[in-house]
């Protein structure tokens, strides 16, 4: 509903905006807000993200104005990864646009690039010409959809002379700060950089009374005394804010909001804003805020046809979760009342922000994919708490040798585990990793490492304390062995097959690696092998033995003896397959039924055996090669 009535806002502003100049002699100011991906992020300095910021900052500095004031909201950025044509005219700057823009703020969400230009376009000409207009940008970069700032700010001050553009950047590099400046001092607006919360606030209070905004009367109307703030209308109504304790500054960031009438069966309202502002009749009302985890519910009574402020109570606070506490992708931040493990309060991927909880005592559980810790934590209402488990933390880094000075092993399997009683084998396994070199962040403790490699295992107990980072290699009984294999016969490409095959001694011998490779380099366990390598298909073979030491290389070349024997069967009339058999009557090769056929065979006598059955004895030499016709 809200994205075609948006469609149709958007259509009936363009048509305006090419209707007539102006919307009559009304002062007013459209803000244009950056939704690009990078608002996500966070200052220095900032108790928030850049977007949550900027939320907090313009909901209290726009509700000093008149409902009334137009104001218009468009944002860029906010909808689609990767698109330069996202600019989207949310509200009009037409009478009555300030509180639809309030309401429209939460929906601004961080998503894509950042088309500026194009945003700040689309506001001038929503604004049209004439007086009393101005624009308010709230950015963080420049436009990355190459775009000059500058140069479209010299045809915007052309086309619409007198609006000037007030440019408030959120940290910025600085030839960023320097092309947002130019789109400034060409309009004649005023450019101002913040850094942290306090800063944006200042600023836009300072933009704001340079807007003709600043020269429409607001109303005075009557109001009951309360701690909410000032309403915009007159007759009843509701003026809601709500702080985190009782007298506290009023929370800036968007919270929900239910208004229920006494004796309706549906909420008057259910929305969400810093805060409540609404006419509504006399009566009784069950109010309800809720901000995170933390809420609180009051009856009021609306009542003398005057608005009535209140400012509920949250009684709350709010938990901090370090990046490097629970700054992964995988975290899951669990959070139960201490000694109710039953219901938790949130449960949840690690939040950017500050956790709003009602004031109390928790325990906090993180599970990180590689780490499993719990804390105990007191909140107190107002107050910001931070997880200690950092600073109760140490990293760890592992990596792998084959022998006590031997190169690095790359392909290593990982496991960590930590003493548990509940356990079967009184250890659970809080890491694992295939990593080169995996990196461990681990509360302090005592912990077990295994390394496996080659069905190889290295064990090692470390201890890891508070702050600290303990580097350990992990020594595998492994070595490298280098394969190569020579003859007299033909080794190359087009020559017959090379294979390789490596049989373990130690235990009785059973086969541990096979490679077809030229020169394979294969890592072993330590222990005694034999090599053997087959040239072609039929018995030209070696074999030889190596004993590997852990840590240090072998290199073992196999000299293979053979001779190229061909059976040239062009006068061979039969054409059936033949057999040639070694000394001991062992068929070593199967020749096949065209013209001709040839075998590399280890030296020595065979018998070919003709397909009428005569035999025909020849020897093979090393090296040799020799053509047999057959009759």
């Amino acid at each position: 509903m809200l994205g075609r009535y948006r469609q149709i806002l958007a259509a009936a502003w363009v048509l305006a905006a090419c209707a007539m100049p102006a919307f009559g002699q009304q002062p007013a100011a459209t803000i244009v807000i950056d939704g690009s991906g990078s608002m996500a992020g966070w200052l220095d300095r900032a108790k928030s993200s850049k977007m949550d910021m900027v939320r907090g900052a313009l909901a209290p500095a726009l509700s000093k104005f008149p409902a009334t004031s137009s104001v218009g909201l468009v944002a860029f950025g906010h909808r689609r990864k990767g698109n330069c044509t996202d600019v989207e005219a949310i509200v009009a700057p037409e009478p009555g646009g300030l509180e639809k823009t309030l309401a429209a703020l939460p929906q601004i969400a961080t998503t894509g690039k950042g088309p500026l230009v194009q945003a700040l376009r689309q506001a001038a000409q929503g604004l049209g010409t004439g007086p009393a207009r101005s624009i308010i940008l709230l950015h963080d970069d420049a436009d990355n959809c190459n775009q000059d700032a500058c140069a479209a700010a010299t045809e915007i001050a052309k086309g619409n002379p007198g609006l000037p553009i007030h440019v408030i950047t959120l940290g910025a590099k600085p030839q960023t700060q320097a092309a947002m400046a130019c789109v400034a001092k060409t309009t004649g607006g005023k450019h101002l950089e913040v850094t942290d919360d306090a800063q944006l606030a200042a600023a836009l209070n300072e933009v704001l009374t340079l807007t003709p905004l600043a020269d429409v009367p607001a109303p005075t109307p009557a109001v009951r005394p309360g701690a909410g703030p000032v309403a915009t209308f007159s007759g009843p109504g509701l003026v809601l804010s709500a702080s985190l304790t009782a007298g506290g500054e009023a929370v800036a960031e968007p919270v929900r909001w239910i208004v229920t009438k006494e004796g309706a069966s549906e909420p008057l309202a259910d929305v969400v804003g810093p805060t409540f502002v609404q006419a509504v009749d006399n009566g009784r009302y069950a109010v309800a805020v809720q901000l995170g985890a933390a809420q609180a519910k009051q009856t009021v009574d609306v009542a003398d046809d005057m608005p009535l402020s209140v400012k509920l109570d949250l009684n709350a606070g709010r938990l901090a979760i370090a990046k490097e506490t629970g700054g992964g992708r995988t975290t899951v931040v669990t959070i139960h009342r201490a000694g109710d493990k039953r219901t938790p309060v949130f449960v949840g991927r690690a939040p950017d922000v500050p956790l709003a909880l009602p004031a109390g005592n928790y325990e906090v559980q993180i599970d990180d994919g590689a780490t499993h810790a719990a804390e105990g934590v007191s909140i107190a209402a107002g107050d910001v708490a931070k997880l200690g488990r950092a600073a109760a933390s140490g990293r760890l880094e592992l990596d792998a040798i084959s022998g006590d000075s031997g190169p690095a092993i790359e392909a290593v399997t990982y496991a960590v585990e930590r003493d548990d009683p509940d356990a079967p084998q009184g250890r659970r396994e809080v890491a694992r990793s295939a990593a080169a070199r995996p990196e461990f962040t681990l509360p302090a403790g005592t912990y077990y490492i295994t390394a496996r490699a080659k069905q190889v295992e290295a064990r090692q107990q470390i201890a890891i304390s508070a702050g600290t980072t303990v580097r350990q290699t992990m020594v595998l009984a492994l070595a490298r062995l280098s394969l190569a294999a020579k003859s007299n016969a033909s080794l190359s490409p087009q020559g017959p097959a090379l294979n390789f095959r490596v049989v373990r001694l130690d235990g009785g011998e059973r086969e541990v690696a096979r490679s077809s490779a030229a020169a394979p380099v294969l890592t072993l366990p330590a222990g005694r092998y034999r090599i053997e390598a087959t040239l072609g298909s039929e018995n030209a073979r070696a074999a030889n033995e190596a004993d590997l030491q852990a840590g240090k290389d072998a290199h073992v070349t196999l000299d293979i003896p053979a001779g190229q024997v061909r059976l040239d069967r062009s006068g061979d009339g039969n054409g059936a397959i033949v057999e040639v058999a070694d000394q001991t009557g062992l068929v070593v090769w199967h020749a096949g039924d065209g013209e001709t056929a040839s075998a590399l065979l280890a030296p020595g006598r065979y018998t070919y055996r003709a397909p009428d059955g005569t035999e025909k004895t020849f020897d093979v030499r090393n090296g040799e090669r020799q053509t047999l016709r057959l009759e």
